[in-house]
């Protein structure tokens, strides 16, 4: 996948969700896409480590929002599956408490540690994505 094309993308997304008139998000000089507010965090590797994550991994390396059980977890990850639909595996790195138990919820599986991953046709299922 293109960085600036899913940056573009993720704009949008946020702009709409968030109802900002600018856009936060931006490719990274390590080719990775981060977006930040006072709303929330982001960051995600388009093409994270290929020795640790499996290929065809999209890694979510940082996500927080400031206002939590309002769904946007879950709306980011249908945006990623929609937008992104070559892509295999989603991983979440380093989590905290809140993103495990999220993470858990949605049939993620820990991985390496702190880290959870989950394949694409899996997570398609449980939110009900066609």
């Amino acid at each position: 996948m293109d960085f600036q094309l899913f940056c573009e993308e993720l704009n949008i997304f946020l702009t709409d969700r968030f109802k900002y008139k600018r856009n936060y998000a931006y490719v990274t000089p390590q080719k990775n896409i981060a977006a930040t507010t006072k709303r929330f965090q982001l960051y995600i590797r388009l093409t994270p480590c290929k020795y640790f994550w499996p290929q065809n991994t999209i890694t979510i390396a940082r996500i927080g929002f400031y206002e939590t059980r309002k769904g946007h977890c879950t709306e980011l990850l249908k945006f990623i599956l929609k937008i992104a639909p070559d892509y295999m595996h989603i991983g979440i790195e380093n989590t905290t408490d809140n993103s495990a138990l999220f993470a858990e919820k949605l049939g993620f599986s820990i991985y390496k540690d702190a880290h959870y991953i989950i394949k694409t046709d899996i997570l398609k299922n449980r939110l009900f994505i066609k």
